[in-house]
């Protein structure tokens, strides 16, 4: 349907293989979220929004932000983890190139004392 013709009314789509497809509106126009958890409609000149979650259940909503913040603290201690070990395996290296520069160094003197 032409955008024109709609006016203002909420559309609703799902991404099916390499294309969206429209999904149709409720009775009353509304669009409803099950992955958000609310119901959308346009009314006079607003946007309601309507909770589709049952209040006994919001209090798993809250858990969401500690679940970042642990999220959050796990990269934050990986990312961490990674820079002390890439530091650990620049010194190693560079304990490396010491070792090879003081052979070199032990061959040349080798080499001049015949």
């Amino acid at each position: 349907m032409d955008p024109e013709q709609r006016g203002r009314q909420l559309v609703r789509f799902r991404l099916w293989g390499q294309s969206y497809e429209e999904l149709p509106t409720e009775p009353d126009e509304a669009v409803h979220s099950t992955a958000l958890g609310v119901s959308l409609r346009v009314g006079d000149a607003n946007l309601w929004l309507r909770n589709l979650v049952p209040a006994r259940t919001m209090h798993g909503l809250e858990e969401y932000p500690r679940n970042l913040e642990a999220v959050e603290a796990r990269l934050k201690a990986e990312a961490e983890a990674a820079q002390a070990a890439q530091a650990r395996a620049d010194a190693e290296a560079e304990a490396q190139r010491q070792v090879e520069m003081r052979n070199a160094e032990l061959e040349a003197f080798l080499r001049r004392r015949g």
